[in-house]
């Protein structure tokens, strides 16, 4: 996790975990600060708290979203014979 000095000058607005990330991911708390400590989604603290950069979570959310993506394609593709 990066602190506060590697933040300054950062392009990417900082969000806070509750609200703005639990409300654009549709997820809980602990499930985002599972992902942050698991260093899956990178967080920067500044002071006491914890911040995650937009562009982080965009790609977060562009790695997570291709499975959903694929298996959706997946199930509705009727060249596979499920359809029939």
């Amino acid at each position: 996790m990066e602190t506060s000095d590697e933040v300054r000058g950062a392009g990417s607005p900082l969000l806070r975990i509750d609200p703005d990330v639990t409300e654009l991911t549709r997820l809980g708390r602990s499930t985002i600060y599972r992902e942050v400590s698991s260093g899956r989604l990178r967080a920067v603290r500044v002071g006491r708290a914890v911040r995650v950069r937009r562009d982080d979570l965009e790609k977060w959310l562009a790695q997570h979203s291709h499975g959903g993506e694929s298996a959706q394609a997946k199930s509705a593709d009727p060249s596979d014979g499920a359809a029939q």
